[in-house]
């Protein structure tokens, strides 16, 4: 099972968010985290989404709790991010991309995390490129991934493959094409 760490431009897009999570919940991908992101993540949902800060701190808690023993502490990482190469503020997901032995670190903004700092084991990507990748190697499991999300809908409710239509939409369409034919 792959580690991922998320950049907050990922967990901003609801739809890569809840697939994201409910990839960690089926155990297709195990999700970590720092709390430098999740606190990134909390200032910026307001102006995303709309939400009030009682309603981001929900998320962020509801986050936590669905992925526990995904938390990468400070003192874990803390003394990585001076030797990162970039002069980014995401230096702190890349230290903590690599204490915590994460496979990829999931970005919109590949250009932000130099090769050389994520480690020999960790590499950068899209949520289309990872999405794309798990559709080939578990397409049965992660096809079950969309049919149970598809289940939970009710305002509106969908269809599997309307489930699909909508993350094509988000840039997934080469994951939502691979998983067409495991659809019922």
């Amino acid at each position: 099972m792959q580690r991922i760490l998320p950049d907050t431009n990922v967990l901003l897009g609801i739809r890569e968010l809840d697939l994201l999570m409910r990839c960690h919940a089926a155990e297709v991908l195990e999700v970590v985290w720092c709390d430098e992101l999740l606190a990134e993540f909390e200032r910026k949902l307001p102006d995303v989404w709309g939400f009030s800060p009682e309603k981001a701190r929900d998320t962020v808690r509801r986050f936590t709790a669905a992925a526990p023993g995904g938390r990468i502490t400070p003192t874990a990482y803390g003394g990585l991010i001076c030797e990162m190469t970039g002069k980014d503020p995401d230096d702190h997901a890349m230290a903590a991309a690599a204490r915590a032995g994460a496979d990829v670190l999931l970005t919109h903004n590949l250009a932000d995390f130099p090769t050389d700092d994520l480690g020999m084991n960790c590499t950068a990507m899209t949520p289309a490129d990872l999405f794309a990748h798990l559709a080939e190697l578990y397409p049965e499991d992660l096809a079950a991934v969309i049919r149970r999300s598809a289940a939970g809908l009710s305002r509106p409710p969908l269809t599997a493959d309307e489930v699909l239509d909508k993350l094509a939409e988000v840039g997934l369409g080469e994951m939502a094409t691979r998983l067409r034919p495991f659809m019922p």
